[in-house]
């Protein structure tokens, strides 16, 4: 029992040993410091735990903001808020790997953000509010200052005015979309700059970025539940970006030097743009939507002047224009090209196709009336298949140019609506419907008529190179020039028949392609070539008319003394030969010079023919001429009545192949009386043929009377018979 009380004394004492104020107050210390550790590692665990959350969320709401083109001033808080506690997380010892991965993909929404920016700026459709929040997220986005900012936004504008202005395709569309961002540019930064973007900066400083509302109104980010677990660093972060660093003179002075810049590049990107057009009247379609788009009166457009712009923008479109009016007209070299390209291809150059040919008769009648009637007109006018392209060409040329003179007319018929309520005095440029449909017009007019001037003169040049070039080709191949001389003609006479039934400025453009000295030659080498075969004709029929002993047709002399009505077969043989050689090159050919080309060359050569002839028969020959000088002197030495018999004979025979010459002379002259008056022209008389009737009727000694009826049977008989030669008629 002692021992057990004794048991309990001890055990009491103890108690009351270590139950005194210190161990209470070391136990108390303890148990406190416990609980403060485990509430810090439990605090530490939820912070760590709501900043991953929150930043693990904040690239899915960035993502989707940029994808449903949201609020880029939302979408850059929260990137900032991510790059916060990013920091924060990176700065922790125990940093889980998530946050180096997360690293790399803010850095990757930092560019896509910025790129979604540069988009908003380019537009110029862009509302100026919207434009001040883009502004704001690209100074959070790159910590920058308003006047980095505004330097940014111009740098933008301009990189989109020249993206705009280098496209190939839709040029009208980007054309008007890069003059509207030079125009909004001008007119929004003087609204944005300094002002409105230093007051929107300023609102940035009001509230921290938590606790702003378009953060706090993202639900995904549970704020309410983590923010009590954010660090204080965050919770009370605010962004301080300098918003009165830019002052009003420094952003005057950037706006008007950027404003310089844009309206180089702005005309020099239309110039180039215009270039790569080669229609007018797309070229005109630009224009007129650019200038009626064009703010003429507008004065919020700090450093331009607007009649200087609108000067340098004309003169773009007007050299533009002018360009291709050169490049158009130029176009008609092609067809000296295509007709030499003709000439050096003999084999592809024919005569005409006869009118009544296979392939007109048997035509089918499904092809149509109008098929059928222009394959006789070019069967006519000795259209070929091998020069209808040229024909085509110029056609097509033809209406090209028509195409421009309507665009040019069009130009001075546009009415522009001058802006009214301008007071006079701010009236620095003329009025916009003299500029743009009255002076334009007159330029590209002058132009015009400028180069259809010496596009004449080269086509002139041209045309003589080919004349050369067919006419040294006659010299050593004949067909070949006769047919290149027969297609030269008529690819001239059709392509001035096209533009006569034009205006007068298109008609001045051919009608050096008649002048003389190109058709001449022409008509003159047909002429050459067609006398050259029937001469050999006419030399063969004055041979036989020589040595024949009789005088064919002589019984259908009339009259006393009888005396030829008509003219012997051979000059009906001969013209018959002419015309026929004629029809064969094609009756289209013979026009009136032609005709009168033919009967110059031809009187010519029938003269120098004739001539020989009548010569030979006017001079006795000189065998009959020594015997009848022996007859003569044998008749005054020998009496005998034989021989006396003998040499009256002789002078029988010498009498009547006396009287024979003098019949073939008299036929002669009614002959040439009668190609005289076959070959006679109003312009010019056959001198050559005159002198050799005279040559012949003086030869024969006719009277006065009697040549007056030579003249007159001749004059009588063509009449009757100029049917037979219809191509040679006398001019009327």
């Amino acid at each position: 029992m002692d021992r057990e009380m004794k048991l309990v004394e001890d055990m009491l004492a103890q108690t009351g040993h270590r139950c005194n104020v210190r161990v209470v107050d070391s136990i108390s210390q303890g148990y406190a410091k416990i609980h403060s550790e485990n509430a810090s590692r439990v605090k530490d665990r939820n912070a760590l735990a709501s900043q991953l959350a929150i930043l693990e969320e904040c690239p899915v709401i960035i993502t989707r903001v940029l994808r449903r083109k949201g609020s880029l001033l939302q979408a850059a808080k929260l990137l900032l808020l991510s790059r916060l506690i990013h920091k924060t997380l990176s700065q922790r010892p125990d940093a889980p790997p998530l946050v180096d991965h997360l690293k790399d993909r803010l850095s990757s929404l930092r560019v896509k953000l910025l790129r979604a920016i540069d988009k908003r700026f380019a537009n110029p459709e862009q509302s100026v509010t919207r434009l001040v929040d883009d502004m704001c997220a690209y100074a959070l986005a790159m910590s920058s200052t308003p006047s980095d900012v505004m330097q940014h936004f111009l740098n933008v504008r301009m990189r989109a005015i020249q993206w705009h202005l280098a496209q190939d395709s839709n040029t009208q569309t980007h054309v008007l979309k890069a003059m509207r961002l030079l125009l909004s540019t001008l007119q929004n930064s003087q609204l944005l700059f300094p002002k409105r973007l230093s007051e929107a900066l300023l609102r940035l400083k009001d509230l921290p970025l938590v606790k702003q509302a378009d953060v706090q109104s993202v639900t995904e980010l549970r704020l309410d539940i983590h923010m009590r677990w954010l660090t204080d660093e965050l919770r009370n972060y605010t962004p301080w970006p300098r918003h009165d660093e830019l002052q009003k003179s420094e952003a005057d002075r950037l706006i008007r030097g950027w404003a310089k810049s844009a309206q180089k590049a702005f005309v020099t990107g239309l110039a180039a743009s215009l270039e790569e057009i080669c229609n007018f009247d797309k070229i005109l379609e630009i224009r007129q939507h650019l200038f009626e788009a064009w703010p003429w009166t507008d004065r919020r457009l700090p450093g331009l002047h607007s009649a200087d712009v609108v000067d340098e923008l004309r003169e773009a479109f007007n050299e533009r224009m002018a360009a291709i009016v050169q490049m158009q007209v130029k176009e008609l070299n092609n067809v000296c090209k295509m007709i030499r390209g003709l000439l050096r291809n003999p084999g592809s150059v024919s005569l005409e196709e006869p009118l009544w040919s296979s392939s007109l008769t048997d035509m089918e009648v499904g092809v149509g009336g109008q098929y059928f009637k222009n394959a006789i007109l070019s069967s006519y006018n000795g259209i070929q298949i091998s020069t209808s392209p040229i024909l085509v060409y110029f056609d097509e040329w033809i209406s090209s140019i028509n195409q421009i003179q309507a665009d040019l007319k069009k130009m001075r018929d546009a009415h522009w609506e001058d802006d009214l309520g301008v007071e006079e005095e701010d009236n620095e440029i003329d009025s916009r419907q003299t500029l743009l449909s009255k002076d334009d017009p007159r330029i590209l007019g002058d132009c015009l008529s400028k180069a259809l001037q010496n596009q004449a003169k080269s086509l002139s040049d041209d045309f003589r190179a080919l004349l050369n070039e067919v006419l040294s080709e006659t010299e050593s191949t004949n067909n070949n020039g006769t047919l290149g001389a027969v297609t030269l003609l008529r690819i001239l006479r059709e392509i001035f028949r096209r533009a006569s039934v034009q205006d007068k400025i298109l008609a001045e453009v051919t009608i050096p392609l008649i002048s003389t000295d190109l058709i001449t030659p022409l008509h003159e080498r047909l002429s050459r070539d067609m006398c050259t075969k029937v001469r050999g004709l006419l030399s063969k029929s004055l041979v036989r008319l020589e040595n024949s002993p009789v005088l064919a047709g002589k019984a259908l002399w009339e009259g006393k003394p009888p005396l030829p009505i008509q003219p012997s077969a051979m000059v009906f043989r001969l013209l018959k030969e002419v015309t026929g050689c004629m029809a064969d090159l094609g009756a289209d050919l013979w026009s009136e010079a032609a005709v009168r080309a033919v009967k110059n060359v031809l009187s010519a050569a029938i003269a120098e023919e004739l001539k020989r002839t009548v010569l030979n028969l006017s001079t006795e020959p000189k065998s009959q001429v020594a015997n009848g000088d022996t007859s003569r002197v044998d008749g005054q030495h020998d009496s005998s009545s034989a021989e006396g018999g003998g040499n009256d004979s002789k002078v029988v025979e010498q009498a009547d192949g006396k009287e024979l010459r003098r019949d073939k002379l008299t036929q002669l002259a009614m002959d040439l009386t009668y190609l005289n008056t076959a070959l006679s022209t109003r312009s010019r008389a056959n001198l050559a043929l005159q002198e050799l009737i005279e040559l012949v009727m003086g030869r024969i000694q006719l009277a006065d009377a009697e040549k007056a009826r030579v003249k007159k049977s001749a004059t009588e008989c063509w009449k009757r018979t100029y049917l037979l030669f219809a191509l040679l008629v006398p001019e009327p």
